[in-house]
């Protein structure tokens, strides 16, 4: 059940997913003003068992924090042709599932899986709750509006562009202290001017998201120092896609947008495939990964030429088809 603080808004957007004691939606309204929803969100954490499995779901029976735990049978790296026995719990509180995975470990009784994506991503894409999706309040209750798809309506999220100038160059480094701003806002507003009105802008206008190169983010933490208190930093020399490409990945994956800093498409689709590996009962492993051992230049050449663009040979063909992947070779 939702408890709200605030005004109640009929159609919000969720903005972000804060994790302490309670779990507590951040929303937007249709003003662009916020409010906080404390939501009973349930957890789920995995558990390879290195001893007898029955006596670890004892303990965790009868761990008050932990509401329900059980054995499954789940598919096992890296072919995914046997299957293996691990715990499965869940709880409500998302430092439960941290606490249990570090004690795992130290302990030595079993090593945590499925850890990614992040338990908060896992339990949204359980609950059904999407990132930056349109919501209705029905009594109560948050559902999920009729444009979550592909063809969404943009959410009212205020984000500003800021970057800093010095004698009207741009800084790069740390070396050159900024004497001007450029600032450019979600409603196409361009503020061009001195430094001493830029907390003042970015206040009163209420920004959520604010994109800055890492140079800028680390002047505004000394010039602004509380500047982005309630603010999402997005580093935007980093992230491939501006806001509304940002939206759309937060809203496939189940990620919210402060998830996605410094994020590629990459880390966008295995998310998404990790997910439909939760649903089919496949243990996924960060650590799976095999390190290839070095090779000749001729064997490389041969064996990854998957992943080379070959220069066509002039001529006249008949019966062509043409893909073209855009971002995967983005050089």
């Amino acid at each position: 059940m939702f408890s709200f603080h605030g005004v109640l808004c009929l159609k919000c957007y969720l903005l972000d997913v804060k994790t302490n004691d309670n779990t507590v939606f951040v929303l937007v309204d249709g003003k662009g003003e916020l409010h906080n929803y404390v939501y009973d969100l349930l957890y789920y954490g995995y558990i390879k068992p290195l001893v007898n499995p029955g006596n670890i779901l004892e303990d965790m029976l009868n761990n008050t924090e932990v509401l329900d735990a059980w054995l499954e049978e789940w598919f096992q790296p890296l072919h995914y042709t046997s299957k293996t026995t691990i715990i499965v719990y869940k709880a409500r509180s998302y430092n439960t599932v941290k606490k249990i995975h570090v004690n795992a470990l130290k302990h030595g009784f079993g090593i945590p899986v499925n850890t990614y994506p992040d338990p908060l991503v896992e339990s949204l894409w359980r609950h059904g709750y999407m990132p930056s999706a349109k919501y209705i309040l029905d009594n109560g209750r948050l559902v999920l509006g009729d444009n979550a798809s592909v063809d969404y309506e943009e959410p009212s999220f205020k984000y500003a562009i800021l970057e800093f100038y010095r004698n009207g160059v741009r800084i790069n480094d740390l070396s050159r202290e900024p004497d001007s701003v450029v600032v450019k806002l979600w409603n196409n507003r361009v503020y061009k001017g001195g430094l001493i009105d830029t907390p003042d802008l970015l206040l009163g206008e209420k920004i959520h998201v604010l994109y800055t190169g890492f140079v800028d983010k680390q002047w505004i933490d000394m010039l602004f120092p509380s500047l982005l208190e309630n603010t999402l930093w997005i580093d935007n020399e980093i992230i491939p896609v501006d806001h509304y490409g940002l939206v759309l990945w937060s809203r496939l994956s189940y990620t919210p947008i402060r998830f996605l800093n410094h994020a590629t498409i990459g880390k966008v689709l295995t998310t998404i495939e990790a997910l439909e590996a939760r649903a089919r009962k496949y243990i996924v492993m960060k650590d799976t990964g095999r390190v290839e051992p070095w090779r000749p230049l001729m064997e490389l050449i041969r064996r990854d030429r998957g992943g080379f663009v070959y220069t066509p040979r002039p001529g006249l063909y008949f019966n062509i088809c043409q893909v073209d992947f855009n971002s995967l070779y983005p050089s």
